[in-house]
């Protein structure tokens, strides 16, 4: 049982972490230097002062706008600074205190980042995508030696190609383009770390989740059978919910070929 104390610590930790990734995916949809420059206000440029930065506090006292010019601040700030302190705390909770949760803890973040990026820009750093796969390997190495550092490449290798054979055979039947290339890097990334068969189980939960949200679409007026629609961001969730119920996935997926 870890300490109470701990995991709110790791939560407080992944909270602040969150704000630096809000950073990461403003400054790199604009291509702007994540180094250099401070924060402030997208509609005024009123540059933030450090009480102004304080994750999800700041935004709260503030009602969720500006001090300055008082308009209205995005709900992407507080979301993705709780997103990622809890999903730091399901790393720490998975793996405890193990050197194994830092890569965890990485590839968690690049999600979130190539997420975050695909829904505001509909395109896919190949750099994050890179650092997850990377960080996949790692962890299935300190988790499991040798065996899992295979088991990793199969798991990128069979998600690269399940994406590529799509994107092909939608080509060719329909004479249009599909999904988008980036999707063959993110699913490798996760595939990565999942190995296989559980990468295959993260892009069914990713496509049912992806067809929800396009009737979504359509019903609210927003969009139409051609729409085009980020699935990072899909493929993402779709990794998460198959990396905690990885156990229960296993044991149906072996049960249905035995």
């Amino acid at each position: 049982m870890l300490p109470i104390l701990l995991i709110l610590y790791v939560a407080a930790f992944g909270v602040v972490i969150g704000s630096f990734v809000n950073v990461l995916i403003l400054r790199d949809g604009r291509r702007a230097s994540i180094v250099t420059g401070r924060s402030g206000c997208p509609s005024c440029g009123h540059v933030l002062h450090w009480y102004e930065l304080i994750p999800v506090i700041s935004f709260v006292l503030q009602m969720g706008r500006c001090r300055s010019c008082k308009a209205s601040l995005s709900l992407q700030y507080p979301t993705v600074e709780l997103l990622v302190g809890m999903l730091l705390f399901i790393a720490f909770w998975k793996v405890g205190l193990s050197i194994a949760v830092l890569p965890l803890w990485i590839w968690f973040i690049c999600l979130v980042v190539l997420s975050g990026i695909d829904i505001r820009t509909q395109s896919v750093p190949l750099d994050y995508c890179i650092a997850a796969g990377v960080m996949g390997l790692l962890y299935q190495f300190l988790q499991h030696g040798t065996p899992g550092l295979l088991q990793s490449l199969i798991g990128a290798g069979v998600g690269a190609a399940i994406i590529l054979a799509i994107i092909i055979v939608w080509k060719v039947l329909t004479k249009t383009d599909g999904m988008g290339t980036g999707d063959i890097w993110i699913l490798a990334a996760i595939g990565s770390l999942l190995g296989y068969p559980l990468v295959i189980q993260s892009l069914f939960f990713a496509v049912m989740l992806g067809s929800i949200g396009g009737v979504l679409a359509i019903v609210r007026g927003g969009g139409n059978l051609k729409t085009e629609i980020p699935f990072g961001p899909y493929l993402a969730v779709g990794a998460v919910i198959a990396l905690l119920l990885s156990k229960e996935l296993l044991q149906w997926y072996t049960l249905l070929w035995i």
